[in-house]
Parts: C-alpha cells; sequence; structure tokens
C-alpha cells in the first residue's frame, strides 16, 4: 500500500490532526527509523470501503488496502517495501497454529524480495531482459556486475527455498520467483499447483496490480488475465499472448507438447486481491479469482 493522509491528500502518512507540518514531521522520522525490510506493526480502525480500510502505525492514521478482513482493533503487521519517494507498506499474513510457520517464511520472502526491488534501482535490469535466448542466464550475468543486488538476489533466493520447503509437501504448491520475465514489473509471484495450473502475480506502474492465472489441458491450455484497472486491457492484450506464453514456458511441464494457448477472458481484478501468497491465510472472498491456490495450508 501506498500511504495517503487523512484529508485525502497524495502525502505519504498524516496525523489524525490533518496538520501538515505534524504530517510531515510523522513521515520523516518514520523514514528515519526504518529501513526496507522492517516490519512494522499496526491497529484496524474501520473499513473504508471494499479492501481499504483506516489503520493506525507508530501513531498515524493512515488509508491502507487490506488483503484480509480484520476486524477493529485487531493487531496488524506490514513490512517496509520502499521509503522513497512515497512510503509503501504491504500487510504481512497472520496464521495460528500450524500455518504460522508458514506465515513467518511467506514474510521472509516478502522482506526478501523487497530487499532485491530496492536494490536494483541501483542496477535496473535490462529491459530486453526477457527476450534473451537465456533470460535467468542473462540475469545473473547482470547481476554479477553489481554485488549488492547480487546479494539481495541470493537472499531472495534463499527465502524462496525455506518457502518451498513447507509449501511443496503441505500443498504440492510450488513458488517460482522470475522477475527477469518481465523486468519492468515488481512484487513477482508465481505459483505451480501440481504441473498442471499456475498463477503468477505482478504490479506494473501504469496497470496496477495483475494475474494470470493458467490451466493446462494438453495439448492445449487455457488463460484468465484479472487487471486491477481494467482501462488499460487493450494494450495489455497485444502482449498478452507472448506473456502467456513466456510464463508457461519457464513454469508448465512438456510445454513443448502444447498446441496452443488461449486467453479465455480479461477481467478486473476484485478488490482485496492481488498477493497469491496472502490468499493462502484468507478465506476466498465472493467475485476473487480463485484456481485452488486460495485454499488454506
Amino acid at each position: 500500500m501506498r500511504i495517503r493522509s487523512t484529508s485525502g491528500g497524495s502525502g505519504s502518512g498524516a496525523s489524525g490532526s490533518g496538520r501538515r507540518d505534524d504530517s510531515g514531521e510523522r513521515r520523516q522520522s518514520f523514514r528515519r527509523k526504518q529501513r526496507v525490510g522492517d516490519r512494522v506493526r499496526g491497529t484496524m480502525l474501520g473499513w473504508e470501503s471494499p479492501g481499504l480500510a483506516w489503520v493506525e502505525i507508530s501513531g498515524v492514521r493512515l488509508l491502507a488496502a487490506l488483503e484480509s478482513g480484520p476486524e477493529p482493533g485487531a493487531p496488524l503487521t506490514f513490512l517496509v517495501k520502499a521509503l522513497e519517494p512515497d512510503i509503501v507498506l504491504q500487510e504481512l499474513p497472520a496464521a495460528a497454529g500450524g500455518d504460522s510457520l508458514i506465515a513467518e517464511s511467506v514474510a521472509g520472502f516478502w522482506a526478501a524480495r523487497a530487499g532485491f526491488e530496492h536494490a536494483v534501482q541501483d542496477a535496473p535490469l535490462p529491459e530486453d531482459l526477457a527476450d534473451a535466448p537465456d533470460p535467468r542466464a542473462r540475469l545473473h550475468e547482470h547481476l554479477a556486475a553489481h554485488p549488492p543486488a547480487l546479494d539481495a538476489w541470493l537472499r531472495a533466493q534463499s527465502a524462496v527455498e525455506a518457502l518451498n520447503a513447507m509449501l511443496v509437501p503441505a500443498r504440492k504448491i510450488m513458488l517460482l520467483y522470475r522477475p527477469e520475465l518481465m523486468p519492468a514489473a515488481w512484487d513477482h509471484e508465481l505459483l505451480v499447483n501440481h504441473g498442471r495450473e499456475l498463477a503468477w502475480a505482478f504490479t506494473l506502474p501504469h496497470w496496477g496490480r495483475c494475474q494470470v492465472r493458467i490451466l493446462h489441458h494438453p495439448p492445449v491450455a487455457g488463460a484468465r488475465v484479472f487487471l486491477e484497472r481494467p482501462e488499460h486491457v487493450e494494450p495489455l492484450k497485444r502482449v498478452l499472448p507472448k506473456l502467456v506464453e513466456t510464463i508457461a514456458a519457464a513454469a508448465l511441464p512438456n510445454v513443448q507438447n502444447l498446441d496452443r494457448i488461449d486467453i479465455l477472458s480479461v477481467g478486473q481484478l476484485p478488490p482485496g486481491s492481488g498477493q497469491l501468497l496472502a490468499g493462502l491465510f484468507t478465506n476466498p472472498a465472493e467475485g476473487r479469482p480463485t484456481t485452488g491456490f486460495s485454499a488454506r495450508v
């Protein structure tokens, strides 16, 4: 979430009084105390609209996009994804019992991913990376020339391995982190289920959150696409076939045996959807896309 002020402005945070000076001081204090990858605690205050709620973090009243459905007064935990130019926080999953270890591993992956995305701001991924004969090898070549980004990448891969050590035995679900498939996007999550079904989530600057879900029934596969901002459907349709083929080739077994991949539908991503891993800890909501990945672990 990008922090929005209580007065409806575009600032990255505000106090309940709406005083701009106090709001600015609180934001700067937050930036001085926190680093990308840190976790901060907050409290749910109340719902503004579906998927959008008022929360309080460090004494500041903020408008936040929430994927869970907490009651007022519920404690929440957020990951610091960015501090400049906006303060950007992400809700972390909460789970009890046996799910708590998986939730902790999800939070660890999100923190490592945020660290990598922060590191590559100083070493942007090549725009034509996905068009390379071997995008993964080209990514490694690029990172080898930028040690801080390489270190962050290795931490992200370690977090993926730690999470898969729990997800694969429990649900036969595997997480892949493949930012080289769309270098302009962030928040990449790719889940593969039984080698026949995959879901890919990412965020693009103009399109917002996106999900591509593919069901593999050889010799064909069908794809459904969900967008946070449906006004960008038409430009997306021009790149969808190649996009779907790219992700299918990266994640589906025996993809060479496919005769075709059909784009079945392009629709709006409902409020509160977006992060695939968060869906492992929340009940499916009406209207949210689901292919089985939203079941509790």
